[in-house]
């Protein structure tokens, strides 16, 4: 992770650095905000302090809840359709086994009643 050193700058700089912080996210979202974090600490190490570059962070910071909160919902798209598809082969599963259960009773009942062979005199 670079650094995004906001240490000797103006008090509102030191504040809104952390927030880009991504390390506490779910893996798949952490490279949504990484790219966030990436440009914060490429502008505070290049521009110095001013109302500019405050207002350009504060609004990147906004784009990123809005990146990760993008990335949740596919994610949770992504687990709606594995939870469908997981459901799904559970049912057929379940077909497929009510099927043998129902082959192995036809089967059990022709040999219930098939009339015994006759005896063959030798």
């Amino acid at each position: 992770m670079p650094n995004l050193n906001a240490r000797g700058r103006e008090a509102r700089f030191v504040e809104i650095a952390p927030l880009f912080d991504y390390e506490h996210l779910h893996p798949d979202l952490r490279a949504f905000s990484q790219q966030c974090y990436d440009l914060a600490a490429n502008m505070l190490h290049d521009l110095p302090d001013s109302e500019e570059l405050y207002q350009g962070l504060r609004k990147l910071l906004e784009a990123k809840d809005c990146f990760v909160r993008a990335s949740v919902m596919i994610l949770d798209k992504a687990d709606e359709a594995e939870l469908r598809a997981a459901q799904q082969a559970d049912e057929l599963q379940e077909q497929r086994k009510d099927s043998i259960v129902q082959q192995s009773a036809d089967v059990q009942q022709y040999f219930d009643t098939e009339e015994p062979d006759e005896p063959v005199d030798a």
